[in-house]
């Protein structure tokens, strides 16, 4: 890959200046979606000033300053990322509403299509379902079924929008990978990730004075209350 990024900017008459201002442009372009999109699902969950206060957090996060002036995809990411989880909320909550369960299949996939990081896009889309079902909201409950019996009718609502996001992503993904439907390529993709994942860089980890070949379990939840801002936490 870097053979091919040195022809890229040097060997194939291009200006690689103006390569590096407009895709560096695109992530300037993405900060500023990112806060807007904080700011109105903040708004969407506790009006304004919770609005307001979200989309500062998220702005102005050395993460995201720094991200806002690269060429990359991590704050690519985020922003689909965070758009995934408010239309996923909107399925968990719209009741009846199938089409929230095809809308959220088809965010999910374009999340997948940005980075596999996505992939924690299911876990959490698990919890929301599972915080409905506790929350056991009558305001919230879908009007199908026996009124009777809500909780078998929330049931149904929410394995009928869980397949529809099944397929959602599952169409969705086969446009983005060019009409492969066996997702061949997608799976292989995933292949390397999780053999990447395992076995790590080819360096080794450093933490607290000390190097270690595997890594530390402990090194992420560190580096999050180390170098995330006390506000952000």
């Amino acid at each position: 890959r870097w053979r091919y990024a040195r022809s890229f900017y040097f060997q194939s008459g291009n200006d690689p200046m103006e390569l590096a201002r407009t895709t560096r442009a695109v992530g300037g372009v993405c900060l500023v979606l990112l806060g807007l999109l904080a700011f109105f699902y903040g708004r969407w969950i506790g009006g304004n000033s919770v609005g307001l206060i979200s989309a500062l957090l998220i702005t102005f996060l050395p993460d995201s300053l720094a991200h806002g002036a690269v060429a990359y995809n991590d704050l690519m990411l985020a922003l689909a990322f965070l758009g995934a989880i408010w239309v996923l909320d909107l399925a968990v909550t719209k009741g009846s509403k199938k089409r929230w369960g095809v809308l959220a299949g088809v965010v999910v996939a374009l999340a997948l299509g940005v980075k596999f990081s996505a992939l924690a896009l299911f876990p959490v889309a698990a919890v929301l379902f599972a915080l409905e079902h506790l929350a056991g909201d009558g305001s919230k409950q879908p009007q199908t079924g026996d009124p009777s019996r809500p909780e078998q009718a929330l049931w149904r609502s929410t394995l009928a929008k869980a397949g529809l996001a099944t397929l959602g992503v599952y169409l969705t993904t086969v446009v983005l990978y060019d009409g492969d439907f066996q997702l061949l390529r997608l799976i292989e993709g995933l292949k390397i990730t999780v053999e990447h994942a395992l076995v790590g860089h080819e360096a080794p980890a450093y933490l607290f004075g000390a190097t270690q070949d595997n890594g530390f379990w402990f090194y992420f939840p560190v580096a999050f209350l180390v170098k995330s801002p006390v506000a952000l936490q």
